[in-house]
């Protein structure tokens, strides 16, 4: 019962992410979307260009990220 069940509804499986840092900026979520989508458009056609594509989208992301921990830090020691 449960193969037939499976072949016509199967379950979907989900990836579900933890919750966001409280630093974490609009600008920093646009440049990992970019640098996901730069990933699977890697993964479906492996070229020179997309994988230079990919690199520099990676690279945007750390660097954003750099700067909301920068940014946050700047902020946290005016707290003090």
């Amino acid at each position: 019962m449960n193969d037939v069940l499976n072949d016509l509804a199967p379950v979907k499986k989900m990836k579900v992410r933890d919750k966001e840092v409280p630093y974490m900026t609009s600008q920093w979520k646009i440049a990992i979307r970019t640098k996901r989508k730069a990933n699977a458009k890697y993964l479906k056609n492996k070229t020179l260009e997309t994988w230079e594509l990919r690199r520099k989208k990676k690279k945007r992301g750390k660097e954003t990220e750099a700067e909301c921990h920068k940014e946050l830090l700047e902020n946290q020691s005016c707290w003090l």
